[in-house]
C-alpha cells in the first residue's frame, strides 16, 4: 500500500492489532467506546492507500453529525490538495 510502512502492512501476519477508541470532551478525560481489531492489510492498489475518504465510503447508518463531517470533509479536501502538490 503506496504512503503505508511497510512494516505496519505486515504487522496483522505476527497477530492481530488491537486499538482502543476514545473519546473526550473538554475538562473532561478520554474514555473509550469501541475496540478496532485488524487482522489483515485490507488489499489497496495504487491510487487507494493514502486517497480513502470516510465520507466516500462510510458504513450504512454509521456517519457522522453535520458538524463533524463538515470539518473531516474540509480536512481531507485540503490533505489531497496538499498531496497534488
Amino acid at each position: 500500500m503506496r504512503g503505508v510502512p511497510a512494516s505496519l502492512v505486515r504487522a496483522p501476519a505476527a497477530g492481530p492489532l488491537v486499538f482502543d477508541l476514545c473519546a473526550g470532551a473538554a475538562g473532561r478525560s478520554w474514555r473509550p467506546f469501541a475496540v478496532l481489531t485488524v487482522r489483515s492489510a485490507p488489499p489497496a492498489g495504487p491510487k487507494e492507500g493514502a486517497g480513502f475518504g470516510i465520507h466516500e465510503h462510510d458504513a450504512r447508518g454509521f456517519t457522522p453529525g453535520p458538524a463533524p463531517a463538515a470539518v473531516h470533509r474540509a480536512a481531507y479536501r485540503g490533505s489531497r490538495a496538499g498531496r497534488r502538490g
